[in-house]
């Protein structure tokens, strides 16, 4: 007993000490400021869009892991009044949904002031070039083909997120 005391008190010791000649810990008058490699407050917020919920839950675990900050909507509706009161950084939406399909989705979104210039992609079954062009006329940013690959949504992501 008395050695794991000891033990601990040395290992917390330790620690102090590390924390107080690492450089990256810094001092700020009386307080001792520890930097966190992730930075929360800048989480890029992003709605997704999709009347499935298993590809809802395989957007959210792809985005969730790569710290983006992730809300979901099971309808065109419902993620339409979701962005009326809260700011996303990007919005990804299926285009076949009930209530409000993602076409007119981008469209009413396109006409809010806070959503003119936000980058929105289309995450769809369809393949049609007709459609892909009322998607850039409704004013989407992109067009990704289901099922996706996390690596290449996560690059489109990041390319629109610049």
């Amino acid at each position: 007993m008395a050695f794991c005391r000891a033990y601990s008190l040395i290992l917390f010791v330790g620690v102090l000490l590390l924390m107080l000649t690492n450089p990256f810990f810094l001092k700020n008058g009386e307080k001792l400021i520890i930097p966190i490699t992730k930075d929360v407050t800048k989480m890029r917020k992003i709605l997704i869009s999709d009347d499935s919920v298993s590809i809802r839950q395989m957007l959210k675990l792809t985005l969730t892991e790569a710290n983006y900050s992730v809300t979901e909507a099971n309808n065109g509706m419902q993620a339409l009044e979701l962005a009326k009161t809260h700011q996303f950084d990007l919005i990804i939406t299926d285009i076949n949904m009930p209530l409000l399909d993602g076409l007119s989705l981008v469209r009413e979104l396109r006409a809010l002031p806070a959503y003119q210039f936000e980058p929105i992609l289309l995450l769809t079954t369809e393949t049609d070039p007709q459609k892909k062009k009322m998607a850039k006329a409704a004013g989407a940013t992109g067009w990704i083909i289901k099922p996706f690959d996390p690596d290449k949504l996560l690059a489109a992501i990041r390319k629109v997120l610049r």
